[in-house]
């Protein structure tokens, strides 16, 4: 810690060791005949150790504004998935989930938690914290190794130190809702399960502001028309060797994609200018013209116009099964997450790309000013 007891600069350099140990992983191992799944394990036993190295000590101060933030109704959620992301260590840990999934860093995190379903570590690791001041607060004999951590602790405590003072803050609000939950003269949990109990109160909470939080971000609108709940999907139990394009679905779920209708978000083009410029006028001055048009409107370069609508793929949409092109026209959801028709579809997106790439070049290789 600094001289002014932070513990700022120490969870810093956990991030790095981290990283570090992450990449040395992925070095030493294989990952083509693994899971995704597989590989969060590996996350979860060698790098999640390095991350939260110490937490039950330093993260009743660092995590003071996630836990108190769930206990507060949000009107869209949005502000609790920021707060609960903008800690360094869950910024370490977003990083190595997006890598896994293939997607890029501009990906909404609250898509990254939902398809994987992981929870935040403030939020995943309150338990330990828990269970481990349950054990420096409770009574033991004075030879006992952790006597004098328990002096300490008592001194503190008598200080209202932050630490202890956040601590008692969530223990408190979790309390309340525990007593909601069981009857009105019923007693909450002893000491021993307490730990667990707040963990899945909190865990509760998460979900709620995850659910209100992702209808509430704009970019996840096609993310949100695919995912009803907060779990793991199937995807991520697919050797990544066997199914290597499926990165390419996932980052279609998540519009981590290079289609007109993320790309224009970021020169500010509003949504309904963001057309396909596949299946329209290739003059730019005839497109801006249409464009003022009340009675016009054009394809814009949506995730469901591209797979199953825009007419410069119709020819490969017609060579997959049939039951693929069924999903395509009349259940998107299903196709984009049923691990049977996975395959068909992540080679159908390689190669649509593909051909986006090479049209789009051509185009502008004649002299049109399109973005890419």
């Amino acid at each position: 810690m600094t001289l002014t007891g932070s513990y700022k600069v120490a969870v810093a350099n956990l991030g790095k060791k981290a990283l570090r140990g992450y990449f040395a992983m992925r070095r030493i191992i294989n990952w083509k005949y693994l899971k995704r799944s597989s590989i969060l394990k590996l996350l979860d036993a060698l790098i999640r150790p390095i991350l939260m190295y110490g937490c039950p000590i330093w993260l009743p101060y660092m995590s003071s504004a996630d836990w108190s933030i769930l206990f507060h109704t949000a009107e869209n959620g949005r502000g609790v998935l920021s707060t609960l992301s903008n800690t360094t260590y869950e910024r370490a840990h977003l990083s190595m989930m997006k890598w896994i999934l293939g997607v890029g860093k501009r990906t909404p995190n609250a898509a990254v938690w939902g398809d994987t379903g992981r929870t935040p570590l403030s939020i995943s690791s309150i338990k330990q914290v828990m269970t481990y001041f349950g054990r420096v607060f409770s009574e033991a004999p004075d030879n006992d190794p952790l006597t004098i951590v328990r002096d300490a602790a008592k001194e503190q405590k008598a200080l209202e130190l932050p630490w202890y003072t956040n601590l008692c803050n969530l223990r408190a609000s979790a309390s309340e809702l525990l007593i909601e939950e069981y009857n009105d003269n019923a007693e909450p949990p002893p000491d021993t399960v307490f730990p667990a109990s707040i963990r899945s109160i909190a865990n509760d909470l998460f979900l709620k502001h995850w659910n209100l939080g992702r209808l509430n971000i704009m970019k996840l609108s096609f993310y949100n028309s695919l995912k009803t709940r907060f779990e793991r999907e199937p995807y991520v139990h697919l050797a990544i060797g066997d199914y290597s394009n499926v990165s390419l679905v996932v980052q279609l779920r998540m519009s981590s994609h290079p289609l007109h209708v993320e790309t224009g978000r970021y020169c500010g083009t509003p949504p309904e200018h963001r057309i396909c410029k596949l299946c329209t006028a290739e003059d730019a001055d005839i497109i801006a013209g249409f464009m003022n048009l009340p009675f016009l409107e054009l394809a814009t370069e949506t995730e469901r116009h591209f797979i199953s609508e825009c007419g410069a793929f119709e020819d490969l949409r017609m060579a997959l099964e049939p039951s693929i092109q069924h999903l395509f026209q009349n259940n998107t959801p299903a196709a984009l997450g049923d691990t049977s028709t996975i395959r068909g579809v992540s080679n159908y997106l390689s190669r649509a790309y593909k051909r986006r790439r090479e049209k789009l070049r051509n185009k502008t290789s004649d002299g049109l000013s399109l973005r890419i």
